[in-house]
């Protein structure tokens, strides 16, 4: 079967490679691109949790120079 893979990098490449090992014929071909912005600004705390849309938000958030301030909050993950 020939699939189209549209997620951003990295996981678009490890997408395509489990199906390709699957017997699939892949075209990569992102349609984003991610960015992290290091310093960004989170605003004031408390904060009752992190929120993480993806594998990269999770990324983002350990990379963070809040970091440490983070790590003790519940964290909620969708996608």
């Amino acid at each position: 079967m020939r699939l189209l893979v549209t997620r951003p990098e990295e996981g678009g490449s490890r997408s395509a490679e489990i199906l390709r090992s699957r017997g699939h014929d892949v075209l990569l071909a992102p349609l984003l691109r991610i960015e992290a912005i290091a310093d960004v600004d989170l605003g004031a705390s408390p904060f009752a949790a992190i929120l993480l849309s993806s594998a990269n938000a999770a990324r983002a958030i350990a990379a963070h120079p809040r970091m440490r301030e983070l790590m003790h909050l519940p964290v909620l993950a969708v996608g």
